[in-house]
């Protein structure tokens, strides 16, 4: 009855879960995954990505909220909850901030001639 089990496998994972590969970049890829560049989880939504990390590196999900941005297929999501399609390209990297501030520079020491 292998043939039958690995149906059902393989039925439950394409229906009921989404399998997307993942793609971790520096820090998080050598903090928690050990340099691993491609990972494969089944999820449905970020939330669910986050949590199969958790489970493949503890204290991941305590660092997300906070450290982590995820793109969907090339396409930065910031709703968690949105579905993840079936084999999807998920990356995971650094949020960044900063950015410009419209016509004026910030000036960064007192004394700067550019405004």
């Amino acid at each position: 009855m292998k043939i039958k089990s690995d149906f059902l496998l393989f039925f439950y994972f394409k229906v009921f879960r989404t399998l997307a590969t993942i793609h971790p970049l520096a820090p998080f890829s050598q903090q928690f995954f050990g340099g691993t560049a491609q990972l494969e989880v089944a999820a449905k939504n970020i939330f669910g990505v986050i949590e199969a990390l958790d489970a493949l590196a503890p204290g991941f999900a305590d660092v997300a909220g906070l450290r982590a941005t995820f793109a969907i297929d090339g396409s930065v999501q910031n709703d968690w909850s949105a579905a993840i399609k079936p084999d999807a390209e998920v990356a995971l990297f650094p949020r960044v901030a900063g950015g410009w501030q419209g016509k004026r520079h910030v000036r960064w020491r007192t004394g700067c001639p550019h405004n």
